[in-house]
């Protein structure tokens, strides 16, 4: 999310060649997230064994459209090994990231609706802070004009049909002073150090304003996660020479409550039943926030029952 310039941009399009891919399984979903048929679907998943670099490719339309292609080498675990294409709504590809152990690595690159370059950038973490940090390469607006060259300029994307903008400074790679950012749901000004946010303040359309210091915190147990595992080593009910590893899927709501719980991946329904259940009388977590306000996030939890 630093080193790749111009040339680059004559090869791209030969990594895009990925060949025939054979369809294994279709998911339909509708607007709650409930399996329903093809007639009524609002999501669609579509696997698909690929072969090649990646094994499979996981198709992600929505209303028919489709959003994204994710080549991988695990439907599991999709980001231990994956390459994510992005696409507009008119078809046309917006982003290309790689994955490894659930991290983003190399450069990613985007692209306008129209195929025009947009931005070339990485991700790198702060020793410090643990966060996050966006280093900006290269930058175009929509008039192909070059706005950050080499890791410096000034960055300024609009996107007037989505209500959408971003602008500050970019210097060194990293984004630097004031910044400023519009969407449909906020408008907020933020200062940062070197790339670190230093401080930030969010309006939302209710007119509510939130300070942070953080764009995304993730929820967490109040008590925090150790006392939440310790809670669950003590309490899980455990027969015979059940072992091995469950896989939870959940949603942390804005309120701090657990909805949406799902088994991933189990060991047998009875101990499944059981980490459902305490995971349920656990109580509330702390919420997760983006740009200071309370969000939804899923949430996956892996549990792993050893063979005493």
């Amino acid at each position: 999310m630093k080193k790749l310039f111009y040339l680059y941009f004559t090869i791209i399009a030969s990594t895009l060649s990925f060949g025939q891919a054979d369809t294994i399984k279709v998911i339909y979903k509708d607007s709650l997230g409930n399996i329903t048929n093809k007639e009524n679907y609002y999501t669609k998943k579509e696997y698909s064994l690929f072969g090649k670099d990646y094994v499979y490719k996981i198709a992600n339309y929505k209303l028919a459209i489709l959003e994204k292609d994710i080549y991988t080498d695990d439907t599991l675990y999709i980001y231990q090994k994956a390459k994510v294409v992005d696409y507009h709504k008119n078809g046309v590809i917006s982003e290309i990231c790689h994955y490894e152990k659930n991290q983003i690595i190399d450069e990613i690159y985007s692209w306008y609706d129209n195929g025009q370059s947009q931005e070339i950038y990485s991700y790198v973490q702060d020793k410090k802070t643990l966060s996050q940090i966006k280093l900006i390469s290269h930058f175009w607006d929509r008039n192909n004009k070059q706005l950050v060259v080499n890791g410096n300029g000034i960055y300024n994307y609009v996107d007037e049909n989505n209500n959408f903008y971003e602008t500050g400074e970019v210097k060194n790679f990293r984004k630097s002073g004031n910044w400023k950012l519009k969407t449909k749901e906020y408008s907020s000004e933020e200062k940062y150090d070197n790339g670190n946010l230093t401080w930030g303040t969010a309006i939302y359309s209710n007119d509510k304003t939130y300070e942070y210091k953080k764009i995304d915190t993730k929820p967490e147990p109040k008590k925090g996660m150790g006392d939440f595992y310790q809670y669950v080593g003590k309490k899980l009910k455990v027969n015979g020479d059940e072992y091995g590893k469950i896989i939870i899927q959940f949603v942390v709501n804005k309120n701090g409550e657990i909805i949406d719980v799902k088994i991933l991946k189990g060991i047998s329904p009875t101990i499944n039943a059981s980490a459902i259940q305490l995971l349920k009388e656990y109580g509330d977590w702390l919420p997760g926030t983006h740009r200071g306000k309370a969000v939804n996030i899923q949430f996956l939890l892996p549990i792993t029952v050893k063979q005493q």
